[in-house]
């Protein structure tokens, strides 16, 4: 029964997709010439913005290299960095603990300055003889001498960078000191 009915439609959509083609779909399109200029353009625009995205990928690129690059550099900067040198000046900023000691370089145009951390015997530090000597004071009020200038200095620190030709470090520690001579209260 359902065989009757199935036949003549098989039938019919043959006879139709022979003779009538036109029904299942067309090959050809007609399209105004205005609407075909429109979509050219937008093509031509389409693949404009394709180059720009390519090119923007390359500078993205680009960007994360300089930015690893950049990475990699702070890294090196945080990492501690030992420095000897001669000590040409000391500062000691007023009720301050870290002092900064100034270094002497190859290159007369360029200096270091050394941001260090006392070490906890002394209760204070200060400069004595015209700021010749940097002098640290113990419990027993027992004055040292941490360094003079002329002296030749190890420190341990982190770069923090180079601005103005001066090469700034921090969180140093005194690592030696050639010529160091203890002094007892004599100002």
């Amino acid at each position: 029964m359902n065989a009757k009915k199935i036949l003549p439609a098989i039938a019919i959509a043959l006879s139709l997709g022979v003779f009538c083609p036109e029904v299942f779909g067309q090959d050809t399109v007609t399209v105004p010439k205005s609407r075909l200029e429109e979509l050219e353009r937008k093509e031509a625009e389409l693949n404009k913005l394709k180059g720009d995205l390519n090119t923007t990928k390359g500078d993205l690129d680009k960007t994360k290299g300089d930015l690893n690059k950049t990475k990699d550099e702070n890294l090196e900067l945080k990492k501690l960095h030992e420095v000897q040198g001669e000590v040409v000046g000391f500062r000691n900023p007023l009720f301050l603990k870290p002092y900064r000691i100034f270094l002497k370089t190859p290159d007369q145009s360029a200096r270091v300055i050394c941001s260090v951390q006392p070490p906890e015997k002394y209760s204070a530090v200060y400069t004595v003889k015209e700021g010749s000597q940097l002098v640290g004071t113990m419990p027993r009020y027992e004055d040292e001498v941490i360094a003079r200038l002329g002296d030749t200095v190890v420190v341990e620190g982190k770069c923090d960078g180079v601005k103005d030709s001066v090469v700034h470090m921090s969180g140093c520690a005194l690592i030696s000191v050639h010529g160091k001579v203890s002094v007892s209260n004599n100002h």
